[in-house]
C-alpha cells in the first residue's frame, strides 16, 4: 500500500476574520498525480501555499511524509528538500543564459563536470538541450515554461507543485507541459497541478475542486 506523502487534516485559515479555507481534508499518496481546480478567490492559492510550506499560519494538522509540520522549525529547509515549484510566470533571469539560470539554483555542492551533467540531463528531459546557451528572451513562452520545469526538478524534489503552469500557453504547448509532468509522474514524482483549465484536468485521473474555501472530489465530466 502506498503511504501518503501529504496528509492535511481539518485545515482552516482566516484572514481578518474572513474564512479562506474551511475544514480541508486531503490525502496525497506518494507518486500520485492530482489536480486542484478553483476559480479566482476560491482559496486555491492559499491552499497551494500551505501545501508548499509557504504559509504556516493556519489551524489544523499537516503531515509531510508522516511528520507533523505544524510548529516545526526549519520549514524552509524541508520545503527546499521536498518541493519543486512551477508557476504561470517563468521567473527566469533575463540576463543569464539557460545554463546559468539552472546552475544558479543547484543546491548540493557539485564539481563543475557534475553540474554540467545535471544541467544537461534536465534539459534533455524537457527536450531543450539545444537551448542551453540561449537567453530567456530568445525562447517562446512554451519553451520558457519547459525551462522552468527543468529548474523545478534539478534538485530532485519528491513533490512538484505546478501552479497554473499552462495558464499563458496555447493548446499545443499545454499538452507538451502536461506530457512532461506525466512523464515525471511515471518516474515516481508526486505531481500537484493547480489550475482552472478543464482541458488539462480532463487528462488527470484524480481531480479536486476548491469552492468557497471547501474541497470536493471532482469527477472529470462533473460540471457542477
Amino acid at each position: 500500500m502506498t503511504l501518503p506523502v501529504i496528509k492535511l487534516n481539518s485545515i482552516s485559515k482566516k484572514i481578518h476574520d474572513m474564512e479562506i479555507l474551511s475544514d480541508i481534508n486531503l490525502t496525497i499518496s506518494d507518486g500520485e498525480f492530482i489536480s486542484i481546480l478553483g476559480s479566482s478567490g476560491s482559496g486555491k492559492s492559499t491552499l497551494t501555499n500551505i501545501i508548499g510550506l509557504l504559509d504556516d499560519d493556519f489551524v489544523g494538522s499537516y503531515l509531510l511524509d508522516g511528520i507533523e509540520m505544524v510548529g516545526r522549525k526549519g520549514l524552509e529547509d524541508v520545503r527546499n528538500q521536498f518541493f519543486g515549484f512551477i508557476f504561470q510566470s517563468y521567473y527566469l533571469i533575463s540576463y543569464l543564459t539557460i545554463r546559468e539560470n539552472l546552475d544558479l539554483i543547484i543546491k548540493i555542492k557539485h564539481k563543475s563536470s557534475e553540474k554540467k551533467k545535471l544541467i544537461n540531463n534536465v534539459l534533455k528531459k524537457v527536450g531543450l538541450i539545444e537551448k542551453i546557451d540561449s537567453f530567456p528572451n530568445e525562447l517562446s513562452g512554451g519553451e520558457q515554461q519547459r525551462i522552468a520545469i527543468a529548474r523545478a526538478i534539478i534538485n530532485s524534489p519528491r513533490v512538484i507543485i505546478a501552479d497554473e503552469p499552462t495558464g499563458a500557453l496555447d493548446l499545443s504547448n499545454k499538452r507538451i507541459i502536461y506530457e512532461i509532468l506525466s512523464e515525471l509522474n511515471s518516474e515516481g514524482k508526486t505531481i500537484i497541478l493547480i489550475t482552472h483549465d478543464i482541458e488539462i484536468t480532463s487528462l488527470v485521473k484524480n481531480n479536486y475542486e476548491i469552492r468557497k474555501g471547501k474541497i470536493f472530489k471532482k469527477c472529470i465530466n462533473d460540471e457542477s
